[in-house]
């Protein structure tokens, strides 16, 4: 086999040789001041060679190269391979067949390199046993020797079985990994920073070093969590805290690892139960819980909630050896937690204190919930209604139930339905009115109809009876106006037909007393009485006319109104006036006749005092069952709310008494007006029927 130098050598000079590099080594060691064994060379040899088979590693000598002769090799070479040293020394080739296959390559082309190169060598190989096929890790580490020229004589070393380290390493990787999966997993799940430990995996698996240094790095991601990381071995001291950690404790690492978690760190209250469940999970006789809430103890001796994620840490032997805890701080959720239920339980007060009857309903029309005020309502029992249509239940009748369904709809479209009135029958077959608005509601993403039902029962029995009463009222005003105007009616004509008449004459026989006296001593006298009665007789007139006009009952009412416009707005205010018939006849009831008549004066009174009008207009003509009355000037008009409301503050009753007298009636008044446009007033009221017209 080729050595350093690529020649062969017998066999017969390797002793030469061999000896002659014992020389060679005992002259360094004498120049290096170590004394040499005493006694003769072959007592000296054997103690070393007994002091080298005693060594737990096997010692070897070789030649430089591939195939360089082994010149010497203890027996813990065959323990290793099974391989005696003499087979070493008789085959060249057997070392290498010892190296496993997978291995051997690399090894050898290794080894070479540093003979070539001159240079110590570390190699760490697997070898096979010949005999059981057991595989060794061993670590082979030799230097090259030099002669005092500086040749290499020989190769020197030795090989450790280094199988159980290999186990070993292969053990705490495992437990490394494992550990690190842990970290990987609880970091993603709370913090999602997923990138952040991809980088930190990839910087990890970089890193091929020992245990601790993986600690570290693994201590270092922990800080970096969001959430608080701690372990604690199976008596419950902690072995791991990470920053997150100290901060929610108060406390320095140094005053956390090595101190019992339960002892130093939960509250008393809490402290022996949570270490008897603790106690019972290392023993493996309960299932760990994935997810736990307890307090934990701040430095100052205040608590924070922490909710827990729990997994359980095992030996390769599936012992359970300790728990890792991730935790997050919801001290601040669980205080919002209590303030929302506190928050829920005034609200369920107040929902259930409301004395309006508040109730949900599903998008199908079904009761899903309601207050106290809505079982008072209606009768029933919440368990009978719940889950249960309208229809189910029966409150509404028939076209009151499509009322309420067509309301749900809207809501369920967006449209508001306003409020509405229903009748709902009880579970005791009464009755009850109430109002009811409805709103849209979402409750957990559900789309739901909210409603309030107030019940009215006594607010209508009051409202009918106080309708009943105005009617009353406003019969009674009617009929009092009525025997108003006929009282003045028939003042009136008293008035014409007996005191005016009597003044007359008495006026015609004075005058004619008067011409016939030739006594001027009478007739001025007389004069000045038929003088006085003439103004006597006048203000009889104008009394009259004031009372009741006669034309009104004579000619009828457009007549009326045609001749009181001009005497009374024409000629003595100096408005122009004009006035419209559509010369329809148009036969009204007394009382409606007096009415418009007393409306129109009252009307055409207001332009001459409020509007500054230049004109007037007065139209009337009949439309289908109505006669209508227009009022309409030129004047500076007026804002109809604000007047109705000036009017009503000030107890004044001008407009407010027309419409309430013309609706009595069964007509009504608009009031078309703005400020700087003039105004119309249109009162509409109905004609005598016609076959009473005939009868008349």
């Amino acid at each position: 086999m080729p050595n350093s130098e690529g020649k062969k050598r017998p066999f017969g000079q390797v002793k030469t040789t061999q000896k002659r590099r014992r020389k060679s080594e005992y002259t360094k060691m004498n120049a290096a001041g170590v004394e040499p064994m005493k006694g003769s060379d072959s007592t000296q040899e054997e103690k070393y060679r007994k002091l080298v088979q005693n060594i737990p590693c096997a010692v070897y000598s070789a030649y430089p190269g591939k195939a360089g002769p082994t010149t010497f090799m203890s027996n813990k070479w065959k323990d290793l391979t099974g391989y005696s040293p003499d087979e070493l020394y008789q085959n060249p080739e057997a070392w290498v067949g010892c190296i496993h296959r997978d291995d051997r390559e690399h090894t050898v082309n290794t080894y070479s390199q540093a003979c070539r190169d001159r240079m110590a060598y570390n190699l760490e190989y697997r070898v096979v046993h010949k005999d059981t096929g057991q595989l060794r890790y061993v670590r082979d580490q030799g230097h090259l020797s030099k002669d005092e020229k500086g040749a290499v004589v020989s190769v020197d070393g030795i090989v450790t079985d280094i199988t159980e380290l290999k186990e070993l390493e292969n053990e705490l990787k495992t437990y490394r990994d494992h550990l690190e999966e842990l970290v990987k997993e609880r970091t993603a799940e709370l913090t999602k920073a997923h990138e952040l430990l991809k980088l930190e995996d990839q910087e990890r698996k970089k890193a091929e070093e020992a245990l601790r240094e993986q600690r570290d790095r693994a201590q270092q991601y922990l800080d970096a969590a969001a959430v608080m990381f701690v372990a604690l071995d199976g008596k419950g001291n902690v072995t791991l805290v990470n920053k997150r950690g100290c901060e929610l404790l108060g406390r320095d690492e140094t005053e956390i690892v090595d101190k019992n978690w339960f002892n130093n760190f939960l509250p008393e209250s809490i402290r022996e139960e949570v270490k008897a469940v603790f106690l019972e999970l290392i023993a493996g006789n309960i299932e760990p819980v994935e997810y736990y809430e307890n307090a934990i103890l701040f430095n100052d001796g205040s608590q924070k909630v922490i909710a827990w994620h729990n997994t359980v840490l095992k030996d390769r032997s599936g012992n359970i050896i300790g728990v890792l805890s991730s935790g997050q701080d919801i001290t601040e959720r669980k205080k919002a937690e209590q303030a929302l239920r506190e928050s829920e339980e005034r609200l369920k007060i107040l929902f259930e204190s409301a004395p309006d009857a508040i109730y949900l309903i599903d998008p199908e029309g079904r009761f899903m919930d309601g207050n106290r005020a809505v079982m008072e309502l209606i009768g029933f029992a919440k368990d009978e209604v719940i889950r249960k249509s309208l229809a189910e239940i029966g409150l509404l009748s028939d076209g009151q139930l499509s009322k309420a369904k067509a309301n749900l709809k809207k809501v369920a479209t967006g449209e508001h339905s306003g409020s509405n009135e229903y009748t709902l029958k009880r579970k005791d077959g009464s009755y009850v009115s109430v109002e009811v608005r409805i709103f849209p509601v979402r409750i957990g993403g559900k789309l739901l109809t909210l409603g309030i039902a107030r019940n009215i029962t006594e607010h209508k029995r009051t409202e009918k009876e106080l309708l009943e009463h105005q009617a009353k009222l406003k019969s009674l005003a009617s009929q009092l106006s009525l025997t108003e105007e006929r009282e003045r009616h028939r003042l009136a004509t008293d008035l014409h037909d007996q005191i005016s008449q009597s003044l007359v004459i008495s006026k015609i026989k004075l005058d004619q007393l008067r011409k016939s006296s030739t006594s001027d001593e009478f007739n001025e006298p007389l004069e000045d009485v038929c003088n006085c009665l003439g103004r006597i007789i006048d203000d009889t007139r104008t009394l009259t006319f004031d009372l009741s006009y006669p034309i009104l009952y004579e000619l009828g009412f457009e007549a009326a109104v045609a001749e009181w416009l001009t005497d009374q707005i024409q000629e003595k205010h100096e408005i122009k006036t004009e006035f419209v018939d559509d010369e329809h006849q148009k036969p009204l009831d007394d009382d409606i006749r007096v009415l418009l008549f007393r409306n129109v004066r009252e009307l055409l009174i207001n332009v001459v005092k409020h509007s500054q009008a230049n004109k007037v207009i007065v139209s009337i003509r009949k439309v289908k069952d109505n006669i209508c009355v227009s009022v309409e000037d030129d004047g500076v008009g007026f804002d109809p709310v604000e007047v109705t409301s000036m009017a009503t503050k000030r107890a004044e009753f001008g407009l407010f008494s027309i419409r309430e007298r013309l609706e009595q009636l069964g007509g009504m008044i608009v009031i078309d007006s703005e400020p700087g446009h003039g105004s119309k007033i249109t009162m509409t009221a109905p004609l005598k029927n016609e076959d009473e017209a005939d009868e008349v």
